[in-house]
């Protein structure tokens, strides 16, 4: 999307263009750049195709509308007891921009025990900016196929120094429930 703004001044008309999409991946032709940890014992996460084909209460059998490829726990499973998984999002610097909003597809098919959160940590340091979505779940949940999530408000914080988002699920799964999956992540500016 693109804002056009018209400002008369002396009788002259000034025109500033502004591009509303400031960061976007849809991880078909690449990981996008993310960056996946395995912080427990049981599954990781990885970036492709999905195929959890009856499992649980969702089958992820694409990528969010229809793509091939999107980055989840276990693509072609279930995910196990001891899952402690985070997705980074390459650094991201906003400076100059004094408002945008985080959008993503999400798709989750988690048994009883498990968190989902969506954190805006630091780049240089790791250190937490913000909750942007809390820590949810711990009862058996399907949001499956795909829901998109968002807009998500970024804080003002996210405009002071460069960031990451990070994805973070945790779950003590037993093979059944295919986990938690990400796909077409956006920041758009909103204007003020």
């Amino acid at each position: 999307a693109v804002t056009l703004g018209a400002t008369p001044v002396d009788g002259r008309l000034f025109v500033q263009i502004r591009a509303g999409l400031l960061f976007f991946a849809d991880f078909e032709d690449s990981d996008g750049g993310f960056v996946a940890e395995n912080k427990g014992t049981g599954t990781g996460i990885s970036w492709g195709a999905p195929d959890t084909l009856g499992l649980g209460g969702g089958d992820i059998t694409s990528g969010n509308g229809g793509s091939f490829k999107c980055w989840g726990t276990n693509l072609t499973g279930g995910y196990d007891a001891g899952t402690d998984v985070c997705l980074r999002s390459p650094v991201i610097n906003l400076a100059g921009t004094t408002g945008a909003t985080l959008s993503f597809a999400g798709a989750i098919d988690a048994n009883t025990g498990h968190t989902f959160e969506v954190i805006l940590i630091e780049a240089a340091t790791g250190t937490l900016i913000a909750n942007l979505v809390p820590p949810t779940g711990d009862d058996d949940m399907t949001v499956a196929p795909w829901e998109p999530l968002g807009p998500i408000p970024l804080p003002a914080a996210a405009f002071a120094q460069p960031f990451q988002i990070e994805w973070r699920f945790t779950g003590d799964g037993d093979g059944t429930f295919g986990g938690v999956y990400l796909d077409d992540v956006a920041i758009m500016e909103t204007m003020p």
